[in-house]
């Protein structure tokens, strides 16, 4: 069996090393042309369910990468008002009955350093024969052979026939566009804009301690604005 994977994010690195754990054929093709291109934010947080579905599926090597290169992100999540008024902590270590959970807490870490941790294996330099990422293939369009299996068209005008196509290029996904083209994304009006501030031990003095725990933080005003505060770590 074949699989080729469209989009090499997150989602489609990790499940390329899952599918390639149990032994299943899989490629990946990417528009981008580098590794590094077109990744949004800054860094990501990851909980129990999110590292413990990256563990299942990764490689021991790249699971000790991740393992050593991520930070803690503890477990508490605090909601502050325009005047860093505390209205609500969640503890993620706490079960809904009140109990402890035996494992909890968030992994912090970079998007580039995690692109890099699932690329691991993946590209000729670190997998030692061909690439299972192609670089520079934008998906343009797919189609069912006669045999039953499916054939992905790019726009440089290269293909690659499988057994299964996977889209996981996003969002703006266009293997769903066309596997579904009535189902459209609905605009909520919500604008997004994000910045870093490199936090120098001088800087860190003059900032409330719980904005700089590495714990995630929301500032909630009156009015519909939303401010998102955490420090990323590296362990």
């Amino acid at each position: 069996m074949k699989v080729l994977i469209v989009g090499a994010g997150m989602g489609g690195l990790c499940l390329a090393h899952g599918l390639r754990g149990v032994g299943i054929d899989v490629e990946v093709f990417e528009r981008n042309t580098e590794s590094v291109d077109g990744l949004p934010g800054f860094g990501i947080h990851l909980n129990r369910h999110g590292y413990g579905a990256l563990r299942d599926c990764l490689p021991e090597e790249n699971w000790k990468m991740f393992d050593t290169t991520a930070g803690d992100a503890g477990t508490l999540t605090r909601f502050y008002d325009e005047q860093l008024n505390v209205l609500a902590v969640h503890d993620d270590s706490q079960s809904a009955d009140g109990s402890r959970r035996s494992v909890g807490g968030r992994r912090s870490i970079g998007r580039i350093e995690l692109r890099k941790i699932l690329l691991h294996g993946l590209t000729r330099e670190t997998h030692g024969v061909e690439d299972v990422v192609r670089w520079g293939k934008k998906f343009i369009g797919y189609e069912h052979t006669n045999d039953n299996r499916v054939r992905a068209h790019y726009e440089d005008g290269s293909h690659a026939v499988g057994d299964l196509l996977i889209g996981a290029d996003g969002s703006n996904s266009r293997v769903r566009g066309q596997y579904l083209p009535d189902l459209r994304r609905i605009d909520l009006g919500v604008l997004n804009i994000a910045g870093r501030y490199p936090l120098t031990p001088e800087r860190a003095l003059t900032l409330p301690a719980d904005l700089i725990d590495g714990s995630p933080n929301s500032i909630v005003s009156p009015r519909s604005d939303w401010m998102f505060v955490s420090v990323w770590r590296e362990s």
